[in-house]
């Protein structure tokens, strides 16, 4: 029972004779799940339609040059210090390491969980160049912390570039299936193991954590430090694609989820080279995993 879960469940209400309130249950839940992954099927069908026309656009407006790049590689430096954002960077990783096993012992102790609290002290990790001399306003800038053309201009390019870089998704999704057909591995991630979504507070628990802790934390980490020192000695695609494989590589999906992650990874790159404010980045960050997590709450609440 605990080990098939739902499915057993759903076998054991199939033999009982008679109408029988679990079985009704079970088909209302089957009902819901197909009306969730028609709409998803149509949202996506149109988004992608939608991000074609955009994808192509970009081509278009990238061979006139007529779209124009604000990331201010030359007007921004992190003096005195010009490894102080890669140092930040690396603090990250390794204090999130040790925020899972302080969360993982914590637990085991008292049977308390603390790690949704833990976490959010990880972007004062982002604040460690100042103890190396950096000033604020250029840390501000190096991050991408700042309004750019304006917040809510911001968040719409976010959207449309996030739309463009669907056809991009959709390679690394055909590479994905490629590499499962080939291995027998699947892309998977811890987190479907603890989807025991029970109340309304729960599903914004995960909300919180996937749609506005990940796009924050992550898009200041990743396009903002390590892009930007990338930046420093190396053209957009080299910093594009190996800040992407580092962020890939790091998620739990395994080897054969790097190829998707990437593709999303280099269209938060990018979108943060076009705008220079990471605010476009956290927003197609954002509406990623808000979409893949309202698809899963539906599923399985």
């Amino acid at each position: 029972m605990d080990r098939h879960g739902w499915f057993a469940q759903l076998a054991i209400a199939q033999t009982r004779a008679g109408a029988d309130p679990a079985m009704e249950r079970f088909e209302g839940e089957g009902v819901r799940a197909l009306i969730a992954l028609a709409v998803a099927g149509a949202v996506v069908l149109l988004a992608g339609a939608a991000g074609f026309v955009l994808f192509v656009l970009t081509l278009v407006l990238l061979g006139n040059h007529t779209l124009w790049w604000r990331y201010p590689r030359s007007a921004i430096g992190v003096r005195p210090v010009p490894t102080a954002l890669l140092e930040a960077v690396v603090l990250f990783l390794v204090g999130f390491l040790v925020v899972q096993m302080i969360g993982a012992l914590v637990e085991a102790i008292t049977g308390v969980s603390v790690m949704a609290g833990l976490i959010w002290l990880m972007p004062l990790v982002m604040l460690w160049p100042l103890a190396r001399g950096v000033r604020w306003d250029e840390l501000r800038l190096a991050l991408g912390w700042h309004r750019g053309e304006g917040v809510f201009k911001e968040i719409s390019c976010g959207v449309a570039g996030y739309l463009a870089g669907l056809p991009l998704m959709g390679v690394g999704i055909l590479i994905v299936l490629a590499l499962t057909m080939l291995t027998q591995t699947q892309a998977t991630h811890p987190i479907k193991d603890q989807l025991g979504i029970k109340s309304v507070w729960d599903a914004m628990a995960l909300y919180l954590l996937a749609a506005v802790w990940a796009p924050l934390v992550e898009e200041s980490v990743f396009r903002g430090a390590l892009f930007h020192h990338m930046r420093q000695g190396a053209g957009i695609v080299a910093s594009a694609a190996l800040t992407a494989f580092i962020f890939a590589v790091i998620h739990p999906q395994g080897f054969v989820g790097v190829p998707v992650l990437m593709a999303l990874a280099v269209t938060f790159a990018l979108l943060r080279e076009w705008r220079g404010s990471i605010i476009a980045s956290i927003t197609a960050h954002a509406l990623n995993n808000a979409f893949v997590v309202t698809l899963l709450v539906v599923l399985v609440s």
